[in-house]
């Protein structure tokens, strides 16, 4: 997970260094391993790939988003991106 946030802290400055949005972002990171596909959709053309809205991160008509894996033999779940995003309007 250290790997994808760090990326997403570079990449998105004024999003990461909101403590409210960061904050989200790790909580609800961390409760992928209680239940993984809470909230998720899975993206078409890969079984184990998944992404989702990450609830509590709107500010600035903004939202944090996040594409994981899952690997069910395993019950490992990794990060791939996170992604601050503007919604369509």
């Amino acid at each position: 997970m250290r790997d994808a946030l760090d990326i997403w802290e570079l990449n998105e400055p004024a999003s990461a260094a909101r403590k409210e949005v960061l904050r989200a972002v790790v909580d609800w990171a961390l409760d992928r391993h209680t239940d993984p596909y809470q909230g998720a959709a899975r993206v078409e053309g890969f079984p184990n790939l998944w992404r989702s809205r990450i609830p509590d991160t709107w500010h600035e008509e903004q939202m944090v988003f996040c594409q994981f894996w899952i690997e069910e033999t395993t019950r490992t779940v990794r990060f791939d991106m996170f992604s601050t995003l503007s919604l369509p309007g």
